[in-house]
């Protein structure tokens, strides 16, 4: 386990404070500014049923696909970090169903529905990829490297227990957050939890004024939210009764902010030695959950060179 400074990261603490009438509105068009500027386009993979929302682009052979997590969309999450990644790697930045542009019409919203959208992204690639995932983006990550191995060259879960975390560890989480369950949290059903959500994401969060509480809410969390609240369900579920682990070869970097008060730095050691010696630990300091947000500059650093490892490996 090694520990790196992070790099300061101006923008995203002026991220929700700026803007005209609607300011969530106006940064998410200078995002997707920042994705195009990177070389990424936008296009649709239709699904049966749906369709998922991809930004696809990048100067390498190898392609890096970025799953996010709850909270927003793709563009929210991996903005800082595309530009350095497309100079390196052909990218596939999806939003997962029912967050940003992507939709379903699936009876079930499960990780398994959310890995088999990925896994037909994966397919039009025609070669295993490498797969880094955020949080819930880091659980769908973990499924698809475990369900469908020959897709995946290698795995990158950031602030992601996978199938260490217990039922007692989710129960610790609404102990620590006096919360009656993660809907609460990751799904606001009113503006004023929207601080929370920041103090999770943000180890020193920005301020915010409270008309962006309201705008920020009314954008990024009022659409879906029965989808999103069955996908938490499900997650839950998933804890008491995970997938059986097939034996994989796949190297895995885990990445985790020291400071992350979802899932303690606690679970990213115990992840660490269930996966074994193919596993190593990074852990940036000054970083609570969103660590790609607040230090985008050092996980870049700390990706391109295991994925450079990858490679002179093979």
């Amino acid at each position: 386990m090694s520990t790196l400074t992070k790099a300061p990261n101006t923008w995203s603490i002026q991220r929700l404070t700026t803007g005209l009438s609607s300011p969530t509105r106006w940064v998410g068009k200078v995002l997707k500014q920042r994705f195009r500027r990177a070389g990424l386009k936008p296009h649709r993979l239709a699904l049966d049923p749906g369709h998922l929302h991809v930004w696809s682009g990048g100067k390498g052979t190898e392609t890096l696909v970025l799953l996010h997590g709850f909270g927003g969309s793709c563009i929210w999450q991996w903005a800082d970090m595309v530009g350095e990644l497309a100079k390196h790697y052909r990218l596939l930045v999806p939003d997962l169903l029912w967050f940003g542009e992507s939709d379903g019409c699936h009876a079930e919203r499960s990780l398994e529905t959310q890995g088999h959208a990925i896994r037909m992204l994966l397919k039009e690639v025609g070669e295993p990829v490498h797969l880094a995932g955020i949080s819930y983006g880091g659980f769908v990550s973990y499924l698809i490297a475990n369900d469908y191995p020959d897709l995946v060259r290698s795995l990158t879960l950031i602030d992601c227990p996978a199938t260490v975390m217990s039922t007692a560890d989710y129960q610790q989480i609404l102990k620590r957050f006096n919360i009656p369950n993660m809907n609460q949290l990751l799904v606001p059903d009113e503006p004023n939890t929207i601080p929370q959500l920041m103090a999770l994401a943000y180890h020193r969060p920005p301020p915010l004024p409270r008309f962006a509480w309201r705008d920020a809410h009314h954008t990024l969390f009022s659409q879906h939210t029965d989808q999103r609240i069955a996908l938490l369900n499900n997650l839950i579920d998933y804890l008491d009764h995970p997938h059986s682990e097939k034996e994989r070869q796949h190297p895995v970097l885990i990445i985790w902010g020291e400071h992350d008060l979802l899932f303690p730095l606690e679970l990213a050691q115990k992840l660490q030695t269930h996966l074994g010696a193919r596993a190593k630990l990074e852990v940036i300091p000054d970083t609570a959950h969103a660590p790609i947000v607040e230090a985008p500059k050092v996980i870049n650093t700390l990706l391109i060179e295991f994925l450079a490892r990858q490679k002179a490996i093979a």
